[in-house]
């Protein structure tokens, strides 16, 4: 039995999705296994892939072919990218990394490029400022871009990797 096998999954839900066929689906890690057999994520993915009749996948390319990778089926899973925490204090606690840049076209009634500049948010100060519990929805009316003042600006957040 494999080591990451269906099975073991238990009722974990599964997404798949399929680019070039523009084919998506979700099945229960255990009710998935009782169609392709207890086999591993990657065989079970082909599998179910021949069982919707997906042509790339009923006539594979051969290795040596110059286009195998794209002529090759595509299906993958499909992993949600994380949501973001709604208030300041979590995003702090789940390793968040928030930036912002400026992006104001206007000064004064002149136009002007924008600063361009991006700082870091530093995530414990904004929860000292305003509280664990302060939405980050509403940021945007508390802060200013940190090159000029501006109330134009554009907020990013990336998950910080495991390390």
């Amino acid at each position: 039995m494999p080591a990451d096998s269906l099975k073991q999954m238990g009722s974990t839900p599964l997404r798949f999705k399929c680019d070039p066929c523009d084919r998506k689906g979700q099945y229960r890690a255990d009710r998935l296994a009782e169609l392709v057999g207890d086999v591993g994520l990657p065989e079970a993915m082909v599998l179910l892939a021949t069982l919707g009749q997906c042509p790339r996948a009923l006539n594979p390319p051969s290795v040596n072919s110059t286009n195998y990778n794209q002529d090759k089926c595509q299906i993958r899973r499909d992993v949600p990218p994380p949501s973001m925490p709604p208030t300041v204090g979590k995003a702090m606690h789940e390793k968040w990394r928030g930036y912002i840049r400026c992006e104001r076209h206007h000064q004064g009634l002149k136009a002007t490029k924008p600063c361009g500049v991006e700082a870091e948010l530093d995530l414990p100060t904004l929860v000292a400022a305003f509280g664990y519990d302060f939405e980050i929805a509403r940021l945007k009316t508390k802060l200013t871009a940190p090159c000029c003042g501006s109330r134009s600006f554009e907020l990013t957040w990336y998950r910080r990797a495991n390390s």
